[in-house]
């Protein structure tokens, strides 16, 4: 599990804006720290409490925004993470959910990994 206290960022360097986020083990709990950039503008949400599943698979609640936060013209209010890891290695399939708002339209924005990697957003971990 050497995922643990690793740090990933997904940014997307031509709109200034991205999550970077670290799953971590505190006694027998799993929490995750995040942190959302936009336009250089950096707010940093702590022990968030994240659920382990069978598999290595790490699921949180909704998580309310506090900082202004768009994706495709939309405000993100909430988001939600599932990650998944095999062989210590993010997977493709983790998704982080937007739930968003525009001219009171609420939607939820599914993005995978790899969904980020093709609207121009890279991935990094250290």
């Amino acid at each position: 599990m050497s995922y643990l206290n690793t740090i990933y960022e997904i940014y997307n360097k031509q709109e200034e804006k991205g999550i970077s986020f670290v799953l971590k083990q505190e006694n027998d709990e799993y929490v995750l720290l995040f942190s959302v950039n936009e336009n250089g503008i950096i707010f940093l949400y702590e022990n968030i409490k994240i659920e382990k599943y069978n598999n290595h698979i790490y699921r949180t609640n909704e998580i309310d925004i506090q900082q202004d936060m768009t994706f495709e013209e939309y405000k993100v209010l909430k988001v939600k993470f599932m990650l998944k890891f095999r062989n210590d290695q993010l997977l493709p399939v983790s998704t982080i959910f937007l739930f968003c708002e525009k001219n009171d339209k609420k939607r939820i924005f599914n993005m995978t990994i790899l969904d980020a990697i093709e609207l121009g957003y890279n991935i990094s971990e250290r």
